[in-house]
């Protein structure tokens, strides 16, 4: 509703019709009732609950951010080489013992290349085998391969691997745990 004075007020509203005996309208009743204090009211406690929402995302932000810390600590400070891969068994990421173990300068060197490659040819199948496994049931233990750095040496290993799931549940990498043997 807007006053003469210009101001604008939160209104509830309701009407009726005066009728005569015979039924025609003669006349109408209208009332009004002022909603500024409710709507202020519930604004009010709207603000609250965002702002105790708003608080609840930092916090789990920090809490995120934090376990994201000690995860990264964790696999920078293994002993074991430690590889993240897509689904196509390309490199996505890998922790330092990883890079030294393949003699790389980087992890840059490993983005994006397909494991196999760092497999020697007589343990590609047995890899291949066991990827699919890990795709299949979520788990491949106590693999024995021969892997291969860029200066052609060979080691032999021991590999664990584990499904990681996206947040649907569907496969959408795979961890892998490599020791020297």
């Amino acid at each position: 509703l807007l006053s003469r004075s210009g101001e604008e007020y939160a209104v509830a509203d309701s009407c009726t019709s005066i009728r005569a005996s015979n039924g025609s309208i003669i006349g109408m009743v209208l009332v009004f009732r002022d909603q500024t204090r409710e709507r202020a009211e519930k604004l009010r406690l709207d603000n609250d609950r965002l702002n105790r929402e708003l608080k609840e995302r930092i916090q789990m932000s920090k809490s995120l951010q934090e376990s994201e810390e000690k995860l990264r600590v964790i696999i920078d400070a293994s002993p074991l080489a430690i590889f993240l891969l897509d689904t196509k068994l390309r490199i996505v990421m890998a922790n330092p013992k990883a890079v030294r173990n393949f003699n790389l300068e980087d992890m840059g060197r490993l983005t994006g290349v397909n494991v196999l490659e760092f497999v020697t040819h007589a343990s590609r199948e047995i890899a291949r085998v066991a990827a699919r496994q890990v795709l299949e049931t979520g788990l491949a233990e106590n693999i024995e391969l021969v892997s291969i750095r860029p200066d052609k040496k060979k080691i032999p290993v021991l590999v664990n691997a584990s499904m990681v799931k996206d947040s649907e549940g569907n496969p959408s990498g795979i961890v892998l745990l490599v020791e020297d043997i």
